[in-house]
């Protein structure tokens, strides 16, 4: 290798670190964003269990109603 390589590679080296750099921190945001959106998924899927359960309910009822109504 040549002495005057060398400052080339430095440099090469020094951009490659930031580079390294930018991706670690866009990393980390992709990441807070994928959190974020998980919970907000999970919330959903909460609400939908619960009004589904309310539905399963309000089904049961009507069944019941009709099979009064049918056994007379």
């Amino acid at each position: 290798m040549e002495t005057h390589d060398i400052p080339d590679r430095v440099a090469m080296l020094e951009r490659m670190a930031a580079q390294q750099l930018t991706l670690n921190d866009l990393l980390i945001q992709v990441t807070a964003r994928l959190e974020q959106e998980q919970g907000l998924h999970a919330e959903r899927l909460a609400r939908h269990e619960e009004q589904m359960a309310g539905l399963r309910q309000i089904l049961e009822t009507l069944k019941d109603m009709l099979d009064r109504g049918n056994s007379h």
